[in-house]
């Protein structure tokens, strides 16, 4: 029971948080405000993320004090101080800005011999040269995080003058240390990662001199088996240095310091582009709680739902790390509506990602830095005075996502090796592999990604596929596969040992992880001690799906309300009946012990409709000609029709306005329904709140403070800053930047499918269901 207990509030480190851009002049007021306000928000976890001014110039960062300096150090100190008296998750950020790895130009710059990138190209004449690989423009100088000694440095200038000054907070309020997209040169088709002794390396590894096939390597046309052959070792051996140089030094350094080593890499969702992390799961394997970054609707309603996620969660299974880290809405705009962060987190979750980082909170907005990567999250935001529910609700799904263990039954062969043998090879492969992927999820068979690296050290457990900490009923493997030698003898071993080892054509007999008769469900489970079980259920459509779902435990079904944090019971036996809503996610659990709550009453017919309405404008949200800026606005209530509010508060209002209406109390009504609301409403009856609601159904129950007779009617819908950021010379003003922003046209994109605000209605009065 104190399992549930904590479901209503979850600790610290199940709450979602941001990573708060240190982007301007630092202040302790300021700093400890800040906190503050994020805390009475709910964001109870904390990743301060430096953006020093050399970083990137687009992004005009104005960060004072300079990045790594000693006051840069004390003012840190001063976040974290305030983070443990606000009992908050601190996260450590181990770079200003991002790649991880070059402490903002300062690796690079201790020591250019040793720590400049090179690069090899093509010579002309079918072999190679060696060139510098030159800054970016405006942006931080890079190392060459393969080099001996880089990441020890990185290491000194970074972590451990960290060590020095916070070390009393590892392990309590500091927990994670994050890391983003740390990279090696990219190989690919017009050039090749190098470092001054990979030659040395690459015959350790492989036991021959690749010197004269590296023109082969290079030339992606050369379709050879010879030359594909030579282009996978080259490709596998600077993964393995990858690994070695950097990704098991910092994993080192956090384990001594009793910290968790956590992040990702970059561009997870396209593998057929993994040239800068070396192998996506041997990368994430060296990490203690793996992660991936979903970024400008790389995952998106209606148009993808790919299963990148999966990769750090099946990792996470393997190595039995209970985090898997989803970093979210990262270019998605401030068109974003809560009912789309819930469908990200939703879908995440079923995935296998429990703790999440949402970008970004920016510590200022002033002058350039209010275009800048959005959404913008904090009280330039609207949505911001409403956002509570949601850090409950994805605290909750978090929280139950890390109880007990994944029971996953599918492990599923990720075929690395040609997704390096060509460019053609490599886009069939993981074409072939999301195809199947899709076609396991759409039958509820959940999977677990495998490689080459742990195929070849796995190992049979009562017929069973056993690799690391994770156990599997069966291996896909999808044909064609190009499986290393050493996976490959392993291959036979386990074939010989009973463990079934399936093609693509074999999915149709594997059996789901839950009986659920529709496609569009996708499921993941986890067993709990004492024959209990955990069950994630997502509906991948823009449909209701009403459907009866069988389990294996012939126990009770409860319902874990992720909104409310109360439990209820949903069925009996192991089987019952739910409607479930486009593109969310259910939790529920199997459990013969757990008490569950009495059923609230539900919404039954209609005894009303409410049509006269007045609007009122109470904060409105504007792009100024500094900053954003936020005013009361006193004006006088309007009658207005249901539907947008443009023609009574015009088209670029962002922020909160009042609708209001009276009923009669003596009709039979229960609830009140707003239907359709754009996008986020709090209902406030006779002047007692009746709560706040992010998403549909908006509806409330009128019990606590209906009376007969009048009864007035207060609702308040808050919008996006989507309206304020489309008004007419916003975007000419931020053209006259000294730099624009690279993602400025994509996020304006986005946006304007959230460009309506109010109350849309039909709003009824509803009766108690019987």
């Amino acid at each position: 029971m104190s399992v549930w207990k904590k479901f209503r509030r979850p600790d610290a480190v199940h709450a979602p948080g941001y990573f708060w851009f240190l982007n301007a002049k630092m202040s302790e007021d300021d700093l400890r405000a800040q906190i503050r306000n994020m805390a009475a928000s709910g964001a109870r976890t904390v990743c301060p993320h430096p953006l020093p001014r050399g970083f990137r110039s687009f992004l005009m960062s104005t960060m004072e004090p300079d990045y790594l300096t000693g006051e840069y150090f004390r003012l840190h100190q001063v976040i974290v101080d305030e983070c443990a008296r606000q009992h908050l998750n601190c996260v450590l950020y181990d770079e200003g800005g991002w790649p991880s790895g070059g402490a903002c130009g300062r690796v690079a710059a201790s020591d250019p011999e040793r720590f400049s990138r090179w690069k090899l190209v093509s010579d002309g004449h079918g072999g190679v040269k060696k060139v510098q690989d030159g800054p970016l423009d405006g942006q931080a100088l890079r190392p060459d995080i393969l080099a001996r000694g880089a990441t020890d440095k990185f290491l000194e200038l970074t972590h451990r003058q960290y060590a020095r000054r916070e070390s009393r907070h590892f392990g309590k309020t500091l927990k994670f240390v994050f890391m983003d997209e740390p990279e090696m040169v990219r190989s690919n088709a017009s050039q090749l990662t190098w470092t001054p002794d990979l030659l040395e390396y690459f015959k350790a590894k492989k036991g021959y001199d690749i010197t004269p096939y590296l023109g082969r390597v290079l030339d992606t046309s050369d379709v050879l088996p010879e030359a594909e052959k030579y282009r996978i070792d080259f490709r596998d051996v600077c993964a393995w240095m990858f690994v070695d140089r950097f990704m098991l030094p910092i994993r080192q350094w956090c384990r001594e310091n009793g910290l968790i080593s956590c992040g990702h890499m970059g561009g997870e969702d396209d593998l057929t582009n993994m040239g800068t992390y070396g192998q996506v799961l041997r990368t994430l394997r060296h990490l203690d709680a793996p992660g991936i970054d979903v970024i400008w609707r790389q995952l998106w309603m209606g148009t993808r739902l790919t299963s990148f996620p999966k990769l750090a969660s099946g990792v996470a299974a393997q190595n039995g790390s209970k985090f898997v880290i989803g970093e979210l809405f990262g270019v998605y705009g401030n068109g974003l509506t809560f009912d789309q962060m819930r469908f990200l987190v939703d879908y995440c979750s079923v995935c296998g990602v429990n703790t999440y980082l949402f970008c970004a909170r920016p510590l200022a907005t002033t002058d350039g830095l209010y275009e800048g990567e959005r959404p913008h999250f904090g009280p330039v935001n609207p949505q911001w005075r409403h956002i509570r529910p949601l850090h409950e609700y994805i605290a909750r799904i978090s929280m139950l996502g890390t109880l007990g263990k994944p029971e996953v039954g599918t492990a599923f062969f990720l075929d690395t090796r040609s997704l390096w043998a060509s460019p053609r090879e490599a886009k069939y492969a993981d074409e072939n592999r999301e195809k199947i992927a899709s076609r396991m999820t759409e039958r509820q068979i959940d999977f677990d990604y495998v490689d080459d690296d742990v195929l070849a050290a796995a190992r049979v457990e009562r017929g069973r596929l056993k690799i690391g900490r994770a156990v599997y009923d069966r291996l896909v493997i999808p044909e064609g596969a190009r499986i290393a030698p050493e996976a490959e003898k392993r291959l036979t071993k386990l074939r010989a040992a009973g463990v079934p080892i399936l093609s693509s054509d074999d999915i149709a007999d594997i059996p789901p992880t839950l009986k659920c008769g529709d496609w569009r469900l996708q499921v993941r489970k986890r067993r709990l001690s004492g024959g209990r079980a955990l069950y994630m259920v997502f509906n991948t459509s823009s449909r209701r799906i009403r459907t009866t779902l069988t389990a294996e435990e012939k126990l009770p079904v409860i319902h874990c309300d992720c909104e409310s944090g109360r439990i209820f019971r949903a069925g009996d036996a192991g089987v019952w009946t739910w409607e479930f809503a486009p593109y969310r996610a259910e939790v529920f659990l199997l459990d013969g012990a757990a008490e569950a709550e009495t059923p609230r009453p539900r919404p039954g017919g209609t005894v009303g409709q409410l049509t006269k309405w007045k609007l009122r404008p109470e904060v409105r949200h504007r792009a100024g000609a500094h900053d954003y800026e936020v005013e009361k606005v006193s004006a006088r209530t309007k009658a207005v029709n249901l539907g947008d509010w443009a023609p009574a508060l015009g088209r670029d209002f962002s922020g909160c306005a009042v609708y209001t209406a009276e009923f009669d109390g003596a009709a039979g009504a229960r609830f009140l329904d707003l239907g359709d609301v754009r996008y986020s409403a709090e209902v406030r009856l006779n002047g007692r709140k009746l709560g706040l609601r992010l998403w549909a159904p908006y509806v409330f129950d009128l019990a606590p403070a209906l009376r007969e007779g009048t009864n007035r009617l207060e609702v308040r819908v808050v919008n996006t800053l989507a309206n304020a950021i489309n008004a007419d010379g916003v975007w000419e003003m931020w053209h006259k930047l000294p730099h624009e922003c690279p993602y400025e046209r994509m996020q304006r994109k986005f946006k304007q499918e959230s460009l309506s605000g109010g109350l849309f209605g039909p709003v009824t009065l509803k009766s108690a269901a019987k």
